[in-house]
């Protein structure tokens, strides 16, 4: 049975909030930073891989056309349509499911996404947290944030391997088909 990937909102609970220490929440966001990058990583590397299929769709279409261009009899006329026409598919799907400009959400904000008026005046001024535990608090949200980035990529990540796969496949039964 294949699982369907579903994001549910990670929220640190307040009594994992409470019980946390700044040494702890810095470990903890520290290891959800590398898990990001190594997510961004293996993302990268799926949209390499796409270029590659790319590259080698193309030098299939150059060579099918020109079989065409050379009028050949019915049988490599024939290898070439089917081939054409699966090259013609897969390339399609990879200039925009695979490598496409892809959204990569990477470790890291901005200042201004960050909020640093908000949540500096909301931990010191409103909840009256010590500084130490406002910046635990706000490792904590770092940390929430990150799992949001984590998921969003994998979701994307897994959506594009998916594609990748089709490809493939596609061209396996291209294969299959003109080998009859």
């Amino acid at each position: 049975v294949k699982k369907k990937y579903i994001m549910e909102e990670f929220k640190l609970t307040i009594e994992t909030r409470d019980t946390l220490t700044k040494e702890l929440a810095e470990h903890y966001l520290k290891q959800a930073e590398q898990k990001l990058e190594y997510i961004v990583n293996i993302s990268n590397q799926t949209t390499e891989k796409g270029y590659k299929l790319l590259s080698l769709l193309i030098a299939i279409l150059t060579g099918f056309g020109w079989v065409l261009g050379r009028g050949q009899d019915g049988t490599y006329l024939f290898v070439s349509i089917v081939g054409i026409f699966a090259a013609a598919i897969c390339c399609g799907i990879l200039l925009t499911k695979v490598v496409s400009l892809h959204t990569v959400w990477s470790n890291g904000r901005t200042p201004e996404e960050m909020d640093i008026n908000v949540f500096s005046n909301y931990y010191i001024k409103e909840c009256e947290l010590s500084p130490e535990k406002a910046y635990i608090e706000s490792i904590a949200d770092e940390i929430e944030s990150i799992q949001k980035k984590v998921d969003l990529n994998l979701k994307q990540y897994k959506d594009r391997i998916y594609f990748y796969k089709a490809c493939l496949d596609i061209m396996v039964s291209a294969l299959v088909i003109c080998s009859f």
